[in-house]
């Protein structure tokens, strides 16, 4: 069988030819833990852990906490979940490595993209404070979350973010990584066929993948994306005028209600990594909203 590889661009990180086996190996594992693993996993609860449970308190696990703590007894169960563990630290340790060796050539590639002829633009708000729960925790495990600087220009938490996500899904997201923005703007279309969009609003755009696809399926709006991450949004823009596609950066918090921002507002990763009053206060009224391919 055959590995997926993602659609290279002028900002694509490339792995060597050792690298690129270890990731070959990260897809591979988490595979079969995803897989025939994980679909053991029934028949470990039916004939192990929840008997097990039930002896204990004399009753079936009731709930899902008291399902996951039944499993969390069971030998087989624990060894899947440190694999998976072991797995995801594994993939980011390539990734990671992959763009550290990569990023000063991915600096230079950036700002000579910058620098040239460009379609869209980039702002960055240096004064913006970062969340305690986004500056203080590695996000997925990955070192400064999205938002670690140690040079001028750097994209590598962008770059890392990028080669890391294909990684993640096996590939199955698409060349591009793409599939949600694919989604989100297809359901739009799908089922609000009379709305003029005019502005589009990616907020937690982190490097684009799912912003990009409204630039396709709405080529007269504006599309913007919004970010906390600079280096991320470095990234996203260099990566969207390396694929031919305008689109407005910004690192920045929404400074009015989203509803006067734009006609239509996107969002796939905000709504992983903010907490729910952030949330809630966000999406506030909005004209159309999309989340994960749903209307809310």
């Amino acid at each position: 069988m055959s590995t997926p590889r993602p659609l290279p661009h002028a900002m694509s990180p490339m792995p060597n030819f050792e690298e690129q086996a270890l990731l070959d190996f990260a897809i591979a594992l988490k595979g079969h833990l995803r897989g025939p693993l994980r679909s053991a996993l029934p028949e470990v609860y039916e004939h192990r852990a929840a008997p097990a449970w039930q002896e204990k308190h004399g009753r079936r696990p009731q709930s899902w906490t008291e399902v996951g703590d039944a499993l969390g007894e069971d030998k087989a169960y624990r060894w899947w979940s440190a694999l998976g563990r072991a797995q995801q630290e594994f993939y980011l340790d390539i990734t990671s490595a992959v763009c550290e060796r990569e990023l000063p050539s991915l600096i230079e590639r950036y700002r000579t993209i910058a620098g040239g002829d460009v379609k869209g633009s980039i702002t960055l708000d240096p004064n913006i404070t970062l969340p305690p729960y986004q500056r203080e925790v590695d996000i997925h495990c990955v070192p400064g979350s999205y938002f670690l600087e140690r040079t001028e220009d750097d994209v590598w938490a962008g770059a890392r973010s990028d080669l890391g996500s294909f990684i993640f899904s096996m590939g199955k997201h698409g060349a591009l990584n793409e599939d949600k923005g694919l989604a989100g703007a297809a359901y739009v279309k799908a089922n609000f066929p009379d709305l003029k969009v005019r502005r589009v609003l990616d907020l937690g755009c982190t490097v684009g993948l799912s912003t990009l696809p409204y630039c396709e399926a709405f080529p007269e709006a504006e599309v913007y994306g919004l970010d906390l991450s600079a280096p991320s949004l470095r990234y996203a823009f260099a990566r969207a005028e390396a694929l031919g596609k305008k689109c407005i950066g910004r690192k920045a918090t929404p400074r009015k209600p989203i509803s006067r921002m734009a006609s239509l507002i996107s969002s796939f990763r905000t709504f992983c990594c903010t907490k729910p009053h952030t949330t809630r206060s966000t999406t506030s009224s909005p004209n159309a909203i999309v989340c994960c391919g749903r209307a809310v």
